[in-house]
């Protein structure tokens, strides 16, 4: 079960290791943004769900 503040610090974990090009193993506990294969099946769910697609049409100027 994810709790809220996972649902809000995970993104910042993804944000970390695509920023960093660094493997989702390696995200450190330390940063408090949950494990690498949280954030990594996160992003998997995301992609699925094509959130980046609608994020990007509604960041992108009509």
């Amino acid at each position: 079960m994810i709790t809220d503040a996972l649902a809000r610090i995970c993104p910042q974990g993804i944000l970390s290791v695509l920023h960093n090009d660094t493997a989702w193993q390696l995200l450190p506990l330390e940063l408090r943004f949950g494990s690498g294969q949280i954030c990594w099946r996160r992003l998997g769910r995301w992609q699925q769900a094509r959130v980046f697609n609608r994020l990007h049409r509604a960041c992108s100027p009509s």
